[in-house]
């Protein structure tokens, strides 16, 4: 009896240890996830669009023809996403 109880003690301690092991990978990846949302936050306090940004985000824009004696003509902005 001493003996199957020594070895559950050994196998509860190696699950112990696979389990802290998972746990600190998983506060690994929480860490970097919450370091990726903080450089996005960071990215979208934009006050003005880099041309290589707008390159990345507008797939093409349609200008419509101007209608005669419209002030005004359409414009629509087609986005990559």
């Amino acid at each position: 009896m001493n003996r199957a109880f020594g070895e559950e003690i050994k196998s509860v301690e190696n699950r112990i240890r696979g389990l802290e092991a998972e746990l600190e990978q998983q506060q690994e990846e929480s860490n970097e996830t919450r370091d990726q949302m903080q450089q996005v936050q960071q990215l979208l306090q934009l006050s003005s669009l880099s041309r290589e940004l707008v390159v990345l985000l507008v797939d093409r824009v349609v200008v419509e023809p101007k209608n005669t004696g419209e002030k005004y003509q359409n414009i629509t902005i087609e986005w990559n996403f």
